[in-house]
């Protein structure tokens, strides 16, 4: 178990933060990038550009069904891609907000560039009228999968190798966590600044936050916009 997630999720939580909302870098921008990805997974495997927008379409699909495991946070994506200009909107605020609590303009920049790009992904589920789970079916239905059964139990296995067999196996490990009934504990952080995938161990699963900096933030900013209102009322 690494960083607290169970092992049977490793690989879709490292696959989910192949984006890095705080840091502003996204490994599936280049076929290069996602190949350098999985070798760090000690996956060396050949990407075809077909391959790249593969992952792309399920990363999109997986960290909006990770959102939906947070109600509000999930209602706020759908919300916000399915806006006009939502992207344009949210990188300028965004961007005034990260100037505020004190970060670099680069840093800045870097993690609007990679809040457009989750926009980007998120907006394209919405546009295309799926829900996450339509669309990841629609992707699941594409990959080398099957159900085997030995004298050992049942499990979903890839079929193939490479870049398919890979995202086939992401999508196994996400049916066998809904089968043990830990699926919805695998999150996306509620603070937007952030967006990090976490596995969230609490007693009751009620976790939003993947850590108390990104809470405490969340909580700054809250009680400065009510201070914002209530001098705007005076």
């Amino acid at each position: 178990m690494a960083d607290g997630v169970p092992e049977q999720l490793a690989l879709v939580e490292a696959f989910a933060n192949t984006v890095d909302v705080e840091e502003g870098t996204d490994e599936l921008t280049s076929v290069e990038r996602f190949r350098r990805w999985l070798s760090a997974q000690g996956r060396d495997e050949p990407v075809a550009p077909a391959d790249l927008d593969l992952a792309w379409q399920l990363r999109a699909a997986l960290r909006l069904e990770l959102s939906a495991h947070d109600t509000e946070a999930r209602d706020a994506a759908v919300r916000d891609a399915a806006a006009p200009n939502a992207e344009a909107r949210d990188t300028a605020a965004h961007g005034a907000e990260a100037r505020d609590i004190g970060g670099t303009e680069a840093r800045d920049k870097g993690g609007a560039e990679a809040r457009e790009a989750e926009g980007r992904e998120t907006g394209a589920v919405v546009r295309e009228g799926q829900d996450p789970r339509a669309a990841l079916d629609r992707i699941a239905a594409g990959l080398p999968l099957r159900a085997r059964f030995t004298g050992g139990g049942m499990s979903l296995a890839p079929t193939a190798g490479g870049v398919s067999g890979l995202l086939a196996e992401i999508v196994a490990a996400m049916v066998l966590a809904e089968r043990d009934g830990i699926w919805s504990r695998l999150k996306i952080c509620r603070e937007d600044t952030c967006r990090w995938a976490y596995y969230d161990r609490s007693k009751n699963s009620s976790k939003c936050w993947c850590g108390a900096s990104c809470g405490n933030r969340n909580k700054t900013r809250a009680y400065r916009q009510r201070r914002v209102v209530g001098s705007a009322r005076a």
